[in-house]
């Protein structure tokens, strides 16, 4: 297995840049060389090893006994550049991905509630998601019984522009000779 964790750098620029590696194009999981290989060796398009590895994961999980749910985690992460999304829904119990769907959308957070089913969705107690309309309107919808917890990240968000507002209101109201005994007091 190789391991390797490209350079960062911050340009005052064009912002953060990431080292390219010969070995692996942007972003990707695998390496070009076994990317190529498996291809080869099957005689296919890469393309169609994507599509039949994702059927046989679809079809392993079909077949896989899931345990009850009980305390689930809803979260997006970008898939590449230009807003694309896939939202993942976590089982936070035992650590384990539980579901992924293409976008960021209410039509797909409702293919996960359709996966789920409402006989399923009885054993979930908790739902911890950021604070994005549709996650937070669809498990109230489809799970109504379950306690909606809003992820500690998006909650400290919304703490830190509201005291940035009082603050700016503040400073508004000083006088000119008030104002540099507060002057870089942001990130006390």
């Amino acid at each position: 297995m190789l391991a390797y964790q490209p350079y960062r750098v911050r340009c005052g620029r064009c912002g953060v840049r990431v080292e390219q590696v010969p070995w692996a194009a942007q972003w990707a999981r695998v390496t070009t060389a076994l990317a190529r290989a498996v291809a080869a060796h099957f005689g296919l398009d890469w393309k169609t090893v994507a599509a039949i590895i994702r059927e046989a994961v679809a079809r392993g999980l079909s077949c896989c006994r899931w345990r009850p749910l009980h305390v689930l985690g809803i979260d997006e992460v970008s898939r590449a550049k230009g807003q694309r999304y896939l939202t993942l829904v976590y089982d936070l119990e035992r650590h384990r991905l539980v579901w992924a769907g293409e976008g960021r959308t209410r039509d797909t957070i409702a293919g996960f509630f359709r996966w789920l089913g409402r006989r399923r969705g009885r054993s979930v107690q908790i739902v911890c998601c950021d604070m994005w309309d549709p996650y937070v309107e669809a498990v109230q919808t489809h799970l109504p019984h379950a306690q909606l917890v809003f992820d500690r990240f998006h909650i400290v968000q919304h703490l830190n522009r509201a005291v940035d507002r009082v603050r700016r209101q503040a400073w508004r109201q000083l006088t000119g000779a008030e104002r540099p005994t507060c002057k870089r007091t942001r990130w006390l």
